[in-house]
C-alpha cells in the first residue's frame, strides 16, 4: 500500500504503527483511519515547512513531539475563528432547549450553561475550519495509493 503526498511516502510500517490509535470494527477500516490520518499530518508537516515553522531537516531529528507543537503553532497562525457571543450563545440556549434539562425535567436557566454553550460552539467552529483546512491542502496536493475522501477526514489536535 505505497501511500504518496506529493514527494513522501507514507509507509505500510508506519500505516501498521498508527492503527493502534484508531479503534473501528475492522482491521481494513482501521488501516484506512490509520492512513488518513498520516495523510492528514503529513500535509500539516509539509504546510509548516512551506511557511517556515519547521525546518525540513528538523522533521526527520526531532521527532513527532516537536512536529506536533509545531503544526499545532500553524493551525493557530493560519487558522481563525470567530469567539461565539452572548447573541451566538442565546440563539444556540433558545433553539435548543430541550438539552438543557435538569434531572427533575426542568430547564437549566441560560447562565448556568453559556460558558458551556460558548465552549461548545468555539469547538465546532474549530473543527469546521480545520477541516476546511484540510481539504485546501488535499486539493494542491498529489496524494496517491489511497481514497482520501474530504466528507470523513479524520481531524487532528
Amino acid at each position: 500500500m505505497s501511500i504518496m503526498v506529493n514527494y513522501k511516502e507514507i509507509t505500510d510500517e508506519e500505516v501498521f504503527n498508527e492503527m493502534q490509535y484508531h479503534h473501528a470494527s475492522t482491521r481494513a477500516e482501521a488501516t484506512n483511519l490509520a492512513a488518513k490520518s498520516l495523510v492528514v499530518r503529513e500535509l500539516l508537516i509539509q504546510e509548516a515547512v512551506k511557511r517556515g515553522f519547521i525546518d525540513e531537516k528538523e522533521v526527520v531529528e526531532n521527532g513527532i513531539e516537536a512536529d506536533d507543537k509545531r503544526i499545532q503553532r500553524l493551525m493557530l497562525e493560519v487558522i481563525k475563528i470567530p469567539q461565539a457571543d452572548e447573541v451566538s450563545c442565546q440563539r444556540f440556549y433558545n433553539n435548543n432547549k430541550n438539552k438543557f434539562v435538569d434531572s427533575s425535567g426542568q430547564v437549566v436557566a441560560f447562565s448556568a450553561v453559556r460558558w458551556a454553550i460558548e465552549e461548545y460552539l468555539t469547538d465546532s467552529s474549530w473543527q469546521i475550519a480545520v477541516r476546511q483546512y484540510i481539504k485546501i491542502l488535499a486539493g494542491q496536493a498529489r496524494i496517491s495509493g489511497i481514497n482520501f475522501e474530504n466528507s470523513d477526514l479524520p481531524l487532528t489536535q
